[in-house]
């Protein structure tokens, strides 16, 4: 169901993506993804995945897409340490920023590089001011500072997370509580400081205290005009910082009289060039994106495959489907012709070739060369023909090895688990079985392939992936290390381990008590309940609320709270001990012994 269904929205809405942040996202989240000859393109293909779902799911009339622009901002004028620890843009990531810019215009997506010494946050927060009166608006992002721009006609959403955040003006004025309201989001931001741009705060004003005192005083000049109305501990904080909060509101306060030129019209979607666009994936190897099109381009997708169009009186739907699995309707309806093999069949003169083997309800089905082959000897019968072959490409060596031992004896240096392979490459997907490596093998095939023809996928799809992980640098990994480990693994589930339950029940029973001791003592330290295994609330507490001073960054440049900086602020407060306590016991407890 798309966004405007489940907001129940009676128009079109506005969608205005921060795209800086989204490209950064995407380049630490694949730090190894590259075109073969070498050239970046994991943002790029992070970024791109998205819109096109966009596209396919949400239908927009109304998109743009937001862009930091170089040098510095009307913030650094400010003050000059704005942002000033965060280091410069690496190359790869560079490299990959025009190339987005092109495809997202292929699509008939509008792109705004800020101007006018302004951030990309600052043309959305102004455009979502200007033409909220006129339709809904979305906009998508994750920055804390949008919370100002919440009203009944503004949403934020974020659907690039594993699990999509959305915030309305209800949830967030249920989350924040009775103190801050989002047109006083500035204040509060200005009040307990904001690390990933290098806003100090206040000293020891963290969330909890900040809301405390916007609830008499809301705004900063309320706190500034009734300073001598603040209880004592709280106006000592303020010694010395009564003046920069409001510099510090400068800051984080979004300004609405940005890109001003920007009508309606400019934020139209226009018609996709999808024939470029096929283009461009095809440029990038791309091969997993065609899949992501919208049924628009279900067309073009199934022309742009080799010049072959679709089958006469085929649908757009029947088309996009054939282009999905590339499984070509020249060849999907014929019968796949099978060659059946026995003892007698071997690889003669075949030194340095690969082949695919599948498992397919109880058969081995094999692909050499164009050919597909049922096999219908015996296994090692079948490993004495495969003797000569260069790699031997299946789905899961876990799987043959659970099947029968004989398939241990196929010498691993010859072996090719597709499943490791695609894992290694791409470790965020939801799953490796066949059915969707099979998919895959049919995007990469250089030539149409049957929908039957296992063997040859695999082989299609070996040669793909061999590429890749070459290119990667992961060839070594696949090989002295993740294949090795599959025997293992079948030897350890097959034996399994014996446990003493009642012993493990008693542990159980002693860890969760220790567990809700440390829950009550790190509450006790912070002045109420949150959430202890969320690592943006300890930090909250940790550097906010306590004061200590930070010893390490995510590599999303935000406060790190692992157990490595943990160690190196143990001495600093009770509370750093007793988090990487709660936390050894919170990993015994679901890992071990409630499992």
């Amino acid at each position: 169901m798309s966004l405007r269904d489940r907001l129940k929205l009676d128009q079109d809405p506005i969608y205005l993506v921060d795209g800086t942040a989204f490209f950064f996202r995407g380049f630490y989240a694949f730090r190894d993804m590259s075109r073969s000859d070498g050239f970046p393109t994991n943002a790029l293909y992070v970024v791109l995945r998205m819109v096109l779902k966009l596209l396919r799911e949400e239908k927009p009339k109304y998109l743009a897409f937001f862009l930091d622009g170089p040098g510095p901002t009307f913030r650094h004028e400010a003050y000059d340490q704005y942002k000033a620890q965060r280091t410069a843009p690496p190359e790869a990531l560079i490299q990959q920023l025009e190339p987005l810019k092109q495809v997202l215009r292929l699509l008939g997506v509008h792109v705004e590089v800020s101007a006018q010494g302004g951030e990309a946050d600052d043309c959305i927060a102004s455009l979502a001011a200007r033409y909220k009166a006129e339709r809904p608006v979305i906009i998508m992002g994750a920055d804390k500072d949008f919370n100002q721009c919440l009203d009944e006609r503004v949403v934020i959403w974020d659907p690039a997370l594993k699990n999509e955040k959305l915030t309305t003006l209800d949830s967030f004025t249920h989350e924040s509580g009775a103190g801050v309201a989002p047109e006083h989001w500035p204040d509060y931001q200005a009040l307990i400081g904001d690390s990933s741009d290098n806003i100090p705060g206040v000293p020891g004003v963290g969330p909890k205290t900040a809301q405390k005192i916007m609830q008499d005083f809301p705004t900063l000049e309320a706190i500034h005009d009734h300073y001598d109305e603040l209880p004592p501990k709280i106006k000592k904080k303020f010694d010395g910082h009564l003046d920069n909060i409001f510099l510090f509101r400068t800051l984080t306060r979004l300004r609405t009289d940005f890109c001003t030129e920007l009508s309606l019209d400019d934020l139209s979607v226009d018609p996709a060039e999808w024939d470029k666009v096929l283009a461009f994936l095809r440029d990038y190897e791309f091969r997993s994106l065609p899949r992501e099109l919208p049924p628009e381009a279900a067309q073009a997708a199934a022309e742009d495959n080799g010049g072959r169009s679709s089958a006469p009186g085929q649908s757009a739907q029947q088309a996009q489907l054939t282009q999905m699995s590339l499984f070509s309707a020249e060849v999907v309806d014929k019968p796949l012709p099978l060659r059946e093999a026995d003892e007698a069949w071997l690889l003669p003169n075949r030194d340095g070739t690969a082949v695919g083997l599948v498992l397919v309800d109880g058969a081995i089905r094999l692909g050499i060369g164009h050919e597909e082959i049922v096999w219908t000897g015996g296994i090692v019968a079948l490993l004495e023909a495969l003797a000569p072959a260069r790699a031997v490409a299946c789905p899961s060596l876990k799987e043959l090895y659970a099947t029968d031992d004989a398939w241990r004896t196929m010498p691993l240096d010859t072996c090719f688990d597709l499943s490791l392979a695609a894992y290694l490459l791409n470790p965020e997907e939801r799953g490796y079985d066949w059915k969707r490596l099979k998919d895959q093998a049919g995007r990469e095939a250089e030539s149409p392939l049957h929908h039957e023809a296992h063997g040859l996928a695999a082989l299609a799809l070996h040669q793909a992936l061999a590429a890749k992980l070459s290119a990667a640098n992961l060839t070594d990994l696949l090989r002295t290390l993740e294949m090795p480990l599959v025997a293992v693994l079948v030897d350890m589930e097959r034996r399994g381990i014996a446990i003493d339950a009642a012993a493990f029940k008693s542990f159980l029973n002693e860890v969760n008590a220790d567990i809700e001791r440390l829950s009550a003592d790190i509450h006790t330290h912070a002045g109420g309940a949150f959430n202890i295994r969320s690592s943006q609330q300890l930090g909250e507490l940790l550097f906010d609320t306590l004061g200590l001073k930070p010893k390490g960054k995510t590599p999303g440049g935000a406060r790190s709270t692992a157990n490595p900086v943990l160690e190196k602020l143990k001495g600093e407060h009770p509370v750093v001990q007793q988090v990487l306590d709660f936390r050894m016991l919170e990993k015994l407890r679901s890992t071990y012994l409630e499992p």
